[in-house]
């Protein structure tokens, strides 16, 4: 009777298993393929949704949407899920939600911004053998043209430009100072190469930890070195405090930046400032994008926008009888990207997997940044 009761107990246990295993396969078939009986593809997206840098990662979410809802009214082979993961620009976050896209959303692509989304989970997308573009990501080191890639303009580039316009208007003496995370240092190394090798003089070179709140010591040191032009490498709201406290202690220069006055632009310090940019939008993009939001498109939103075309691009060309292509299928129609249009001009990968754009020299005027000439700033300065 016992090896009876004990028989009957393991077809029970045998029988729940087998009923787990069919829903839970139910559930994945549910997950892979859409009502329209169409593969679902799913994008994982990780932004700065929250904390200090959820005013840059915002914007880049809308225009993700945007982007998504567009390709869900489109013909496609392959119907696309996104999923976003909030980061707070903190690198443990992002380890996090890149482990969860992957191990259990199942995602064929992940999308990210700057470097706190790139060097922590590198490695991760790597092991699991699932693509990783990031925009406006600084840092050449970071792409490999093989699972990792870049949709950014080059600290390089930009660097170029900022020191091109400096020269013209007669800056000779340049100061930077820089929060030490990835991308501020390493931007504001080439800065510190290009300064030398165009035959300036970098008077000073100071940097800070991330969530640093006292600059007397800094501010105080910079005002010794008497700078013509601080290049400011610092975010919201340290770029504030700093700003302030530039005023208080009468350290009194020109002031520049890469991209820092994104989300700054109506502060009153930055009134009147020029600065470099990644490239800007144009085309329908930025007209769709009013129309829906009210407002033109911020900060990498171009860039934004862009990867989620390139994505499904990738995807629709590699596809053949409309079954799911490879990761290296996906990768290799990206590595042979060219002349593809996208909203901030047109695209091209080169080496190590980065599509490097062009960028922008703005003016801060009204409270609005707007495209400005060297030849237009030299006027501005004074400069015959």
């Amino acid at each position: 009777m016992k090896n009876v009761l004990q028989a009957i107990a393991w077809v029970l246990v045998a029988a729940a298993i087998i009923g787990v295993l069919y829903v839970n396969g139910r559930r994945m078939e549910a997950e892979t393929v859409s009502k329209s009986g169409k593969p679902v593809i799913k994008i994982g997206v990780i932004l700065p949704l929250s904390g200090d840098m959820a005013a840059y990662g915002t914007p880049v979410r809308d225009a993700v949407l945007l982007a998504s809802d567009e390709i869900s009214k489109e013909n496609t082979k392959f119907e696309y899920k996104l999923i976003i993961e909030d980061n707070a620009a903190q690198a443990a976050k992002t380890v996090l939600g890149a482990r969860k896209l992957i191990s259990i959303d199942k995602v064929s692509f992940i999308l990210g911004m700057w470097s706190t989304t790139c060097y922590p989970i590198a490695p991760i997308v790597r092991q699991a053998n699932i693509p990783l573009m990031s925009f406006v990501l600084w840092d050449k080191s970071l792409s490999d043209g093989k699972l990792v890639f870049q949709l950014t303009t080059s600290a390089e580039r930009e660097c170029d430009l900022m020191l091109k316009a400096a020269q013209a208007i007669g800056y000779k003496k340049i100061a930077i100072l820089n929060g030490r995370d990835a991308g501020f240092s390493y931007v504001a190394k080439v800065a510190a190469e290009k300064i030398k090798a165009a035959g300036l003089q970098l008077v000073a070179h100071e940097s800070f930890n991330p969530g640093e709140r006292d600059f007397s010591t800094i501010v105080l040191r910079l005002r010794e070195a008497k700078p013509e032009l601080l290049i400011n490498l610092s975010a919201d709201p340290e770029v504030f405090i700093i700003e302030k406290k530039m005023k208080e202690l009468g350290l009194e220069c020109a002031v520049t930046t890469s991209e820092v006055y994104e989300a700054t632009q109506e502060a009153p310090f930055a009134q009147g400032r020029w600065y470099v940019t990644s490239a800007v939008s144009q085309g329908e993009f930025v007209r769709n994008y009013r129309v829906v939001y009210h407002r033109n498109p911020e900060y990498a939103t171009g860039f934004a926008y862009d990867a989620i075309r390139l994505v499904k691009d990738a995807f629709e060309s590699c596809a053949a009888d409309g079954q799911r292509p490879t990761t290296s299928m996906v990768t290799a129609w990206l590595n042979r990207l060219r002349d593809y249009r996208g909203t901030t001009g047109i695209l091209n990968m080169s080496t190590g997997g980065i599509i490097d754009t062009q960028p922008q020299l703005l003016l801060i005027k009204d409270r609005k940044a707007r495209p400005v000439t060297i030849e237009e700033l030299k006027k501005l300065k004074g400069v015959k």
